[in-house]
């Protein structure tokens, strides 16, 4: 009786559990450069800078962005926001950070105008 008591409580449990999911977000940005850590972008509707510090295969093998000649350019890009929980050792207090994590990216060809 105790063992399907237990079984019934730990089925109940994980079914109320909620397991959080990451929002995927495309946006039209410009590409402002890179350092040793990270590559940044410029959101154009909300002129915030994006840090990715973690760039799929995928998005990385499609452009070389260390090279000069991406800096200003436009892009149309696919992000992860991954919500992660920092638990300080020596406090024990919770902080909650966003990981942007880069999947996919193309580049916004320049429409030239003829006069």
């Amino acid at each position: 009786m105790k063992k399907i008591l237990l079984i019934l409580a730990v089925v109940l449990t994980a079914s109320f559990t909620s397991i959080d999911n990451n929002d995927i977000v495309e946006a039209q940005v410009t590409y402002s450069g890179q350092s040793d850590k990270a590559y940044y972008f410029t959101n154009k509707d909300t002129g915030k800078v994006l840090e990715f510090t973690f760039v799929s295969k995928k998005a990385i093998s499609k452009y070389d962005l260390s090279t000069k000649q991406l800096t200003g350019k436009e892009f149309i890009i696919t992000y992860e926001i991954d919500n992660i929980e920092i638990v300080s050792k020596d406090t024990q207090v919770k902080k909650h950070k966003k990981r942007l994590i880069l999947i996919d990216i193309k580049m916004i060809e320049s429409k030239v105008v003829d006069n």
